[in-house]
């Protein structure tokens, strides 16, 4: 989301940023990744944002679903 900011977001002028992200880094759907790279990654997408008179909104990560065959908690355990 980070690299995509310039082109899908300052470019557009937008007048508010919500940024509801992280479940695939939480996932490792990208590969290993740290909890502060991702606070690190949130972070300059705020400052970004601000930096270009856009206010920021920040969502926190919704909780998985047990209800499905595919037991989401095993995936990305809420601890």
């Amino acid at each position: 989301m980070l690299v995509r900011m310039m082109p899908g977001v300052i470019l557009h002028k937008a007048a508010v940023v919500v940024l509801l992200a992280g479940t695939n880094d939480m996932a490792r759907n990208t590969g290993p990744v740290t909890m502060r790279m991702i606070a690190d990654n949130v972070a300059a997408m705020t400052e970004l944002a601000q930096g270009h008179g856009m206010k920021v909104v920040l969502c926190s990560v919704t909780p998985v679903s047990d209800y499905t065959g595919r037991k989401q908690t095993e995936r990305r355990p809420p601890p």
